[in-house]
């Protein structure tokens, strides 16, 4: 019992100075904590007014991209082919026609253009081949000079 009384006095003493040295060390590391706060606000404090600047310009490129992706669409589109002069040809149960071999003559067609559709009948037989000839005209009286009398 006397050995265990003896030890008393520094057991208190090293229980207290571990409890210090915790404490001390929880210290350091609310430092490094505080540290790393003060290090984040100041990065948004550089930061947070460009960020209006940097949503505008995503935005921007994005409405950009959208607008390049519909005039890709449009290219597609083939209203946008009739729209420059081309027709769609469909026979008479609505499929596409997609060779002059493919209807038999007296076949019904439907012609689809731009602003609107025409029915007409496939022709037999097969093209010549030859443009038609231009009617020739006569021509024109020669034309007299400024420097005659």
């Amino acid at each position: 019992l006397q050995a265990v009384a003896l030890r008393m006095p520094g057991a208190g003493a090293a229980g207290l100075r571990r409890r210090r040295d915790r404490l001390e060390a929880l210290k350091l590391g609310t430092a490094a904590l505080e540290q790393g706060i003060a290090r984040g606000r100041r990065d948004l404090a550089r930061l947070s007014p460009r960020l209006p600047d940097l949503q505008k310009a995503r935005f921007r490129d994005a409405r950009l991209r959208l607008a390049a992706l519909d005039r890709t669409r449009q290219s597609y589109d083939h209203g946008a082919v009739l729209a420059r002069g081309f027709v769609l040809v469909r026979d008479a149960d609505g499929a596409l026609v997609t060779s002059r071999a493919t209807p038999a003559p007296g076949a019904a067609l439907e012609l689809q253009f731009a602003d609107g559709r025409l029915d007409a009948v496939a022709a037999g037989g097969s093209p010549s081949g030859k443009a038609a000839s231009k009617t020739s005209r006569t021509p024109p009286a020669p034309q007299g000079s400024l420097f005659d009398d």
